[in-house]
């Protein structure tokens, strides 16, 4: 591989997901990733092989797993999540998924949706809370690639006005 005046790189934008990507003969280069990065729009971050650049994304745009962030007739750098230790949920039934949802939200915690799980980054707190619930889950260490039920909103960006008035939110468990 070899990258040029890597100190001045910037990415603005990401290129596309590499599954869209024709590589051919290119090198994978992936730059590992935790979950709560991908929410940072500005940062240096350094691939596995060497190549350090700085993202500076728009308003709105966020990186994600399989993320293209540089392409040259070598190398392909992009986004790969790492592992991550987390809380793997498995609600029966519409009144459970409802209860879990609610109680994660309501904590502010970060949570993804896959088809029949909820994974949550590990937090003592919220096992304890899974527990009193009566949730089956299972800790393990695998990737937070899901949707992102609770994303940050952008209320600049929304066509409506929402006031969200802090002394009247309330924190309840249910």
């Amino acid at each position: 591989m070899r990258y040029y005046k890597q100190d001045k790189i910037i990415i603005e934008k990401v290129l596309g997901h590499l599954s869209e990507l024709h590589v051919g003969n290119r090198q994978l280069d992936p730059v590992l990733l935790q979950h709560e990065q991908l929410e940072k729009p500005h940062q240096k971050v350094t691939s596995k092989g060497g190549f350090s650049m700085g993202i500076s994304l728009e308003a709105g745009h966020k990186l994600f797993g399989g993320a293209v962030l540089w392409v040259d007739d070598e190398t392909v750098v992009f986004v790969e999540l790492v592992e991550e230790d987390l809380l793997e949920v498995e609600p029966s039934g519409n009144l459970e998924w409802g209860r879990v949802a609610f109680n994660i939200g309501n904590l502010h915690h970060p949570a993804y949706l896959y088809e029949d799980v909820i994974r949550i980054p590990y937090d003592e707190g919220l096992e304890r809370m899974l527990i009193r619930l009566g949730v089956h889950y299972t800790r393990k260490v695998a990737k937070l690639d899901g949707i992102r039920a609770n994303a940050p909103v952008d209320h600049s960006a929304s066509h409506h006005d929402h006031h969200h008035d802090s002394m009247h939110h309330d924190h309840h468990e249910g």
